[in-house]
């Protein structure tokens, strides 16, 4: 995705919009027909630093890397993996707050997918307690600042769990489900919303993806199958539906050899348009074929798991191993 040039002002570097303006957002959902509470009619105009447009959206660096480079076969899931606990787990001295404490002990045995989004809980809650905490420099001799949020008087005192491979985790965390934030708005669309409720991230969200179609299949990302149907599938299906739909349209609309309408009965009416209704829920239903990694070169978890495995059968500590000293073979003799 091309960079936009947004608003500049007295030659400075022009803004990079990397978010909707809440204010644009909240109308454009009511124009779709969401109730919206608190819409307020935007007060920078042109010089807002959010975006009005969907098109001038500037996706971040990590996730534009992420979503262009299709081969992913250089990203180990293992490492990424071991990283994440180890790091986590060399730091659980620091974490105050007890349901992180507690699952931190768990975390050997948690799936991929579990310890990524464990992760993620766990680096937003701290590093947000971080950024509200003073410096240790800023206090000289007997002065001390309060405890603050989280139990924590200095932000050097809080845990912030810095990745080797923080883009990868970002980008590859937020694919494997969809914002609450905004699918809440989705699922919901007859209820009112407050404004303050709405996500503007859009296509830098880091709570989840907006858009269906760029969700991950977890299951391919952990086993490398899964019960997804493939594209072809899904476009035969389409297919099947659509000229289902259109023979029974037709149906209704039966035209003799003069060219009148054949009028059927009010029976076979009815019946005909339940099983368009019935077609058409059934065409809403077919699933969006989700992102398989597999497919762009990422080695499933299990096949990770299972060389580690290997190879540690293949280490046998000869130390270990009891031997027993052979007998002394003596010649027999005969007379």
């Amino acid at each position: 995705m091309s960079k936009s040039h947004n608003h500049n002002t007295n030659n400075s570097k022009p803004i990079e919009k990397n978010t909707l303006c809440r204010s644009f957002l909240g109308f454009n959902l009511r124009d779709k027909g969401y109730k919206i509470n608190g819409l307020f009619m935007c007060r920078y105009g042109a010089l807002c630093k959010e975006a009005h447009k969907w098109e001038d959206i500037v996706l971040k660096d990590h996730i534009r890397i992420w979503e262009t480079k299709m081969d992913k076969s250089h990203i180990s899931l293992y490492k990424l993996y071991r990283n994440i606990i180890d790091t986590i787990t060399q730091s659980r001295d620091g974490i105050k707050n007890p349901k992180y404490a507690h699952q931190v002990h768990k975390l050997e045995s948690m799936n991929l997918v579990e310890v990524l989004q464990f992760c993620y809980e766990i680096i937003c809650f701290h590093r947000k307690i971080a950024k509200n905490l003073p410096s240790r420099k800023m206090f000289k001799g007997s002065e001390t600042p309060d405890i603050g949020e989280g139990g924590y008087r200095y932000k050097e005192d809080v845990p912030q769990f810095y990745l080797d491979d923080e883009d990868i985790f970002w980008s590859l965390e937020r694919t494997l489900h969809e914002c609450p934030m905004h699918k809440n708005i989705l699922m919901n669309p007859h209820s009112p919303h407050a404004i303050a409720t709405i996500c503007t991230g859009d296509v830098n969200c880091k709570l989840g993806e907006h858009n269906p179609t760029k969700i991950a299949c977890c299951d391919d990302l952990l086993y490398g199958k899964c019960k997804c149907l493939s594209n072809e599938k899904i476009t035969d299906e389409k297919k099947r539906i659509e000229t289902e739909l259109l023979q029974m349209k037709e149906q209704l609309n039966v035209v003799d050899s003069d060219g009148f309408q054949v009028k059927i009965s009010k029976k076979m009416h009815q019946e005909i348009s339940e099983k368009i209704i019935k077609l058409q829920q059934d065409f809403i239903k077919i699933p969006i074929r989700k992102i398989h990694y597999t497919e762009q070169g990422i080695v499933p978890m299990s096949v990770h798991m299972e060389s580690i495995r290997v190879e540690k059968v293949k280490e046998v500590d000869i130390s270990k191993l009891e031997i027993t000293p052979m007998k002394k073979l003596t010649k027999k003799s005969y007379d």
